[in-house]
């Protein structure tokens, strides 16, 4: 995974999160609970769910596209188990000064590291004195700086200026993250068509979060600012998918498994949310228990059921945790048990399951 330095933390992954509830579909903006970090923007994701506990209620609950992503040229923090040896510091940071890598110098004190403390003045320092000299990566991190770092006074507007010059050098990240501030209108005027531009700039590098993004915005569409396109959807989704993208994955196994803008294909259904529920991806486990359960486009199998709504349960998904309730509690492909019912069923009453 990529993290991408700190930037800001603001409370929206796609542009908050996907709320699907029956034919309905509306957008949230949730408060900072996990993370999308991507060159510092950080992207919240706090889920919503809705739905019964059978296919025909079409539930597909907040997508969580929440990832961390460091930066390619980003410097990991240390662990910092080990006493700073300042000897190897000052050696190592002299050595970047004669060589004018005013960048790399600006990096380490960005992040710190077990010899050097983290330090957002001097890493200011030096960005700047790499801007000057037009490098793209630094006038990435002076955005991130200007945007809501510690130690500094917030400045949008030269936040803006400094990602939209790294922006026209082909800066991936600061492409993307210009695109999702103007989405979701933070810190500057929402505008739907800057934000695909951006998102297409990152794209066409191959960026399978900004091809998820451009997929997420057609999959949704935005009333008259952008027409709803499932076509253009789904040919994002692929490209992303094609990078391992586990929310692409998921939402084309959506897709086929509704038939929207495509056939219905609940095998191809069952492809994509098999890759995406290898990463871990809740609402496809869910939904693969779903298709066992009710034997859609594979032969009903109630053990393989209970496996997959087991795996999203034990990760907090509260549709995966009230059907197991449901399932114990009526005996449906399990044994009775009203003990069992009754965890699952407190489960997700925890985390406000409305029929719970």
């Amino acid at each position: 995974m990529i993290h991408r330095v700190g930037l800001f933390s603001i409370s929206i992954i796609v542009w908050g999160l996907f709320l699907f509830g029956m034919q309905d579909i509306s957008f949230a903006v949730s408060s900072l609970a996990s993370e999308k970090v991507r060159d510092g923007v950080s992207f919240g994701d706090n889920e919503a769910n809705s739905g019964g506990v059978s296919p025909q209620n079409k539930v597909v609950t907040a997508k969580n596209i929440s990832k961390n992503i460091l930066a390619d040229y980003s410097v990991k923090p240390a662990s910092k188990k080990n006493a700073p040896n300042k000897n190897v510091a000052n050696e190592r940071l002299q050595r970047l000064e004669r060589n004018a890598d005013f960048c790399a110098l600006g990096k380490i004190y960005y992040n710190g590291d077990d010899d050097v403390e983290q330090d957002y003045q001097k890493a200011f320092h030096y960005f700047e004195l790499a801007a000057k000299e037009n490098n793209a990566e630094a006038q990435y991190f002076l955005g991130v700086l200007y945007s809501n770092t510690d130690g500094f006074e917030q400045d949008n507007e030269k936040a803006i200026h400094y990602f939209e010059l790294a922006a026209d050098q082909d800066d991936v990240v600061a492409q993307y993250n210009l695109g999702i501030m103007y989405l979701n209108g933070y810190n500057v005027e929402q505008d739907y068509q800057k934000a695909l531009h951006y998102f297409e700039l990152a794209a066409e590098q191959g960026d399978a979060m900004a091809q998820f993004q451009l997929g997420s915005i057609y999959y949704l569409g935005q009333g008259k600012d952008v027409a709803q396109d499932y076509v253009k959807a789904k040919e994002y989704f692929e490209l992303a998918a094609e990078q391992g993208d586990a929310g692409a994955l998921y939402l084309l196994g959506i897709i086929y498994y509704w038939g929207e803008g495509v056939e219905q294909d609940y095998q191809k259904a069952l492809h994509y949310f098999e890759l995406a529920a290898k990463q871990d991806d809740t609402k496809s486990q869910y939904f693969l228990g779903l298709m066992y359960f009710n034997g859609y486009g594979v032969e009903q199998n109630n053990a393989k059921a209970k496996e997959y709504f087991e795996l999203a349960a034990e990760q907090h998904y509260t549709e995966a945790q009230y059907f197991l309730g449901e399932m114990y509690y009526w005996g449906e492909g399990v044994e009775q048990d009203y003990q069992k019912a009754f965890h699952y069923f407190e489960l997700a009453a925890k985390q406000r399951h409305a029929k719970s």
